[in-house]
C-alpha cells in the first residue's frame, strides 16, 4: 500500500480550517497531515494544536505555492493529497474518491471539482480546483516557475497531461470553498481573485511557449504565423480602401446590399460609419495595424525558425519530442 500524506497550506483561516481537519484525520489513507501557516496573523496555530498534525509555520506570508513547496519537502508520502482550509461539506468519503484513482495506478493526479458555480463557468477554471490527489514524482518534475503564487494547480495539470499518464477529475455538488469575496470584503477579494486569475493564464500560457513538448509547439507556432499573415493581409486591405478607387468600390458593394436587403440595421449602421471615415483616417489605421502585423510575422516566423532547428537537433539525438 502507498503511503499518502496530506498538505494543508493555510492563511488566516482560524475560522474555517477546523471543520476541514475534523474530516482528514478521519481518513486512514493518511500516514500524515502536515498543516503549513504561511504567516498567519489570526489564531490559527490555537485551533490546528488541538489535532494530530504536523504544524509547520512560515516567517511572513510567502505564497500557497510557497507552502505547498515546504509541506511536501517535509513530507515522506508516495502520494500527496493537498486540500485547501477553507472549505465547506468535504468529507472523508469525497476525499477518499479523489484519492483512490492514484493508489489504484490510473493516472497520475486525480482532482476533485467543487460545487461552486463561478469556478464551474469554464473547464480550465474547474479544474483548477485545490484538492487533488498526485504522484510525488509529478511534484518533483514541475519546473520552480509554477511553485510560485497561484501558478501550481495548471503547471500540475499541464505536466500531468503532456508529461504524465495524464489525469482525471469527479464533480462534487455537495462542499464548496468559501469565496475570496466573502473572506476579505466585497473590493479586496476581488481584487486577489484577479491577481489569482493573472497567475493562472500567465502559467498557461508560459507552458504554451516555453514547456509544451516541442513536437506540439510547432502547431501553436504555424498557426500564429498564419494568423499574423491574415492580419497582414487585412491591413493591406484597409490602405487600398484608403484610395479613392478602392472607397468608391467598397461604397458601391454596401450600396447594392443594401438594395438587397433596404430593411437591414446592421448595414445601415455600417455604411453610416463608413461615411464619416475619412480616406486618411483608413490610410492611418491601416498603416499602423499593418506595421504590427508585420512586426508580430517577423517575430513568428523567427519564433519558428528556432523551433524546427531545435526539434531537428532532438530528433537527431534520440530524445523524446
Amino acid at each position: 500500500m502507498k503511503t499518502v500524506t496530506a498538505i494543508v497550506p493555510c492563511y488566516n483561516e482560524a475560522d474555517r480550517i477546523e471543520s476541514v481537519l475534523n474530516n482528514l484525520v478521519k481518513v486512514p489513507l493518511f500516514s500524515e497531515i502536515i498543516v503549513v501557516d504561511d504567516g498567519s496573523t489570526d489564531d490559527t496555530f490555537e485551533r490546528v494544536k488541538k489535532y494530530p498534525v504536523t504544524y509547520l509555520r512560515n516567517p511572513k506570508n510567502l505564497g500557497k505555492s510557497a507552502a505547498m513547496e515546504r509541506g511536501v519537502e517535509a513530507s515522506a508520502g508516495e502520494i500527496l493529497f493537498f486540500c485547501d482550509a477553507d472549505l465547506v461539506g468535504l468529507t472523508p468519503e469525497i476525499i477518499e474518491t479523489i484519492i483512490q484513482p492514484v493508489i489504484d495506478e490510473e493516472t497520475d493526479m486525480s482532482i476533485g471539482v467543487r460545487g461552486n458555480k463561478m469556478q464551474r463557468l469554464t473547464k480550465f477554471s474547474a479544474l483548477l480546483s485545490g484538492e487533488r490527489a498526485l504522484k510525488r514524482e509529478l511534484w518533483e518534475q514541475l519546473p520552480a516557475y509554477y511553485k510560485k503564487n497561484f501558478r501550481i494547480e495548471t503547471g500540475l495539470n499541464k505536466y500531468a497531461k503532456y508529461y504524465g499518464k495524464g489525469f482525471v477529475y469527479q464533480l462534487f455538488d455537495d462542499y464548496f470553498q468559501t469565496l475570496k469575496e466573502v473572506k476579505y470584503g466585497f473590493i479586496k477579494g476581488f481584487k486577489r481573485r484577479m491577481l489569482m486569475y493573472w497567475d493562472m493564464y500567465l502559467a498557461a500560457v508560459t507552458f504554451q511557449f516555453l514547456h509544451r513538448p516541442i513536437r506540439r509547439r510547432g502547431l501553436t507556432y504555424m498557426l500564429n504565423l498564419l494568423l499574423s499573415l491574415i492580419a497582414v493581409g487585412i491591413s493591406v486591405l484597409i490602405i487600398i480602401l484608403g484610395t479613392r478607387a478602392g472607397y468608391a468600390y467598397l461604397w458601391n458593394v454596401g450600396v447594392q446590399l443594401l438594395r438587397g436587403s433596404p430593411n437591414s440595421s446592421f448595414l445601415r449602421s455600417l455604411m453610416l460609419s463608413i461615411g464619416h471615415v475619412s480616406l486618411t483616417g483608413f490610410k492611418i489605421v491601416g498603416l499602423g495595424l499593418l506595421g504590427l502585423g508585420l512586426i508580430f510575422l517577423i517575430f513568428n516566423l523567427i519564433t519558428l525558425i528556432r523551433w524546427m532547428k531545435a526539434y531537428r537537433k532532438t530528433k537527431k539525438e534520440g530524445r523524446k519530442v
